[in-house]
């Protein structure tokens, strides 16, 4: 296994310091595809040389087998990186030598007899397709052969690990295929860890065995692993009469509120976006509907900022759950009478984490399950949070998430006990890093557009009680493993935060003002 912890690489240069790399925590379990993805200055070259300490890191720990690399004398390193093989962007093949030569030189100083060599080099040549170029030169050889001779050589002392940086990146897509093809075939045959950087999430998609989706997620370890740029706690926003709250009550905290936008809002952008794309429909003939159980979301669909997908607004109109029950009566519907279809696709598929968000709680559930996945490599426990869930107005509790630290969270429902939870924030009474948020008591189950039960009974506790015993029973609980949230980026957004990503899920609190609000 490999363990990044803390990890930091900067650079002295005449303008300043460079932070190529900043905190970065990372597991790598043994055996698996591994792919590291960002755009082009995002350090990943960087961070991929500090595994083998070709960078060495500017502070943090780097173990392999938990055999810290950073305490290792230069002689037991060098013994250590043969077991770390690897590949570059532009092959790093000598030209004076041949094929056999290039693959025969980290050979030279082993114990293996010339035979032994020969033998060696001749499995793996057979191995990477290039038995007939034996004799060859560097220019004698396409982009893919080099590459090919590149992986070859990068295997000849039998690593344990391979790390790929930008592969693939100066091949063409037929030559990219053929060197993903190969290097599936090497971690299957032979059980290589492989580590591989790229800017392509097509590359991501064809080898890697994970990739890490979620917005608010993202957001919240980006702005975790970086304390000093931010005020705290980080707010939830999916819930708009705690959003209209703050504005309102306490300006002073909306630059603290998370920018993603609530699942309503990214539903109806995506919508007109990446589903329209997906069935070749004109977005502005794309009518969305949002049945939801408050009331506060048909304020929210008219937001003027709420209109990024095309200029429309992202969704059209919204019905309560209370007047959906009302229709179905004035039709004589029996909802429990029908049949059941599946969801269109794509979209359709749903988690538990999903299906959580309508409780209290559940949204901070959602949010540290995929961020814990972003910063461990591993799945939590999808019920490792349990401790902030029930009907109580304001719950607190402290998450250790590893290679991240100690998160301390609060969730609380119901306005009154949010005003209670800022006055202790701002008299320094209460410190947190996340914070959930809920105008209604109970959460979303418990809103003010939900239907009235015969008996005038509040239902929330109930209700939110069998949202969660359905994401017990989902085979899928965690958003970063719905397969239809994967194949939005890697087929339309990219990856979590780019630039698309951000306008259509993303939002600016400030570009909207309460009534009598400055500006």
């Amino acid at each position: 296994m490999i363990k990044l912890k803390q990890v930091s690489k900067t650079f002295d240069t005449k303008s300043g310091n460079l932070h190529a790399v900043k905190d970065v925590n990372l597991e790598i379990q043994d055996g698996e595809i591994f792919g590291i993805i960002g755009f082009s200055g995002a350090g990943k070259s960087t961070l991929v040389r500090c595994i083998n300490l070709l960078e060495r890191p500017t502070q943090g720990r780097v173990l392999i087998d938990e055999v810290d690399l950073m305490d290792l004398d230069e002689k037991k390193l060098r013994e250590v990186r043969k077991k770390i093989g690897m590949i570059f962007q532009h092959f790093n093949l000598m030209r004076s030598r041949t094929v056999h030569q290039n693959i025969e030189f980290p050979l030279k100083k082993t114990k293996l007899t010339k035979n032994e060599r020969e033998e060696k080099i001749a499995s793996l040549l057979e191995l990477v397709g290039l038995t007939d170029k034996r004799d060859a030169y560097p220019s004698q050889l396409s982009g893919g052969q080099k590459q090919r001779v590149a992986i070859a050589r990068a295997l000849a002392n039998d690593p344990k690990v391979l790390l790929c940086d930008e592969a693939t990146s100066a091949l063409d897509p037929q030559t990219t295929q053929s060197i993903l093809k190969l290097l599936k075939k090497v971690n299957e045959e032979m059980g290589i860890t492989i580590v591989l950087i790229t800017h392509e999430m097509a590359v991501v998609k064809d080898i890697c065995d994970r990739v890490a989706i979620m917005e608010e997620g993202t957001e919240f370890i980006d702005r975790f692993t970086h304390r000093d740029r931010y005020t705290w706690p980080m707010f939830t926003s999916c819930c708009p009469g705690w959003v209209r709250f703050v504005k309102s009550q306490f300006p002073r905290f909306v630059n603290n509120l998370s920018t993603a936008k609530s699942p309503q809002q990214m539903f109806g952008a995506v919508a007109k976006s990446y589903f329209a794309q997906s069935i070749g429909a004109d977005p502005h003939d794309i009518f969305v509907v949002s049945i939801m159980p408050c009331v506060s979301k048909k304020s929210e669909c008219a937001l003027p900022n709420m209109t990024d997908a095309c200029g429309d607004p992202d969704v059209d109109v919204v019905l309560t759950t209370r007047e959906m029950v009302r229709m179905f009566r004035g039709e004589q519907i029996v909802p429990a009478t029908l049949e059941e279809t599946p969801f269109d696709s794509p979209l359709g598929t749903g988690t538990g984490a999903a299906v959580v968000f309508g409780s209290t709680g559940g949204v901070m559930d959602a949010a540290l399950r995929t961020a814990y996945r972003m910063v461990t490599g591993s799945n939590p426990d999808p019920d490792a949070f349990h401790a902030i869930r029930g009907m109580d107005g304001w719950k607190e509790a402290v998450f250790e998430i590893p290679g991240a630290g100690a998160v301390r969270i609060a969730v609380v429902s119901g306005l009154g006990e949010a005003r209670a939870l800022i006055e202790d924030l701002l008299a320094g009474r209460a410190h947190y890093h996340f914070v959930e948020v809920m105008a209604c008591p109970g959460g979303c189950v418990g809103g003010g557009g939900q239907p009235i039960s015969m008996e005038d009974r509040e239902l929330a506790d109930q209700r939110g009680q069998v949202l969660y015993g359905i994401d017990r029973v989902q085979p899928l609980r965690f958003s970063h493993e719905n397969p239809q949230v994967k194949a939005l980026y890697e087929d339309y957004l990219g990856e979590p935060n780019s630039e698309l990503a951000e306008r259509l899920l993303h939002t600016d609190h400030r570009g909207w003002k309460m009534p009598g609000e400055e500006g």
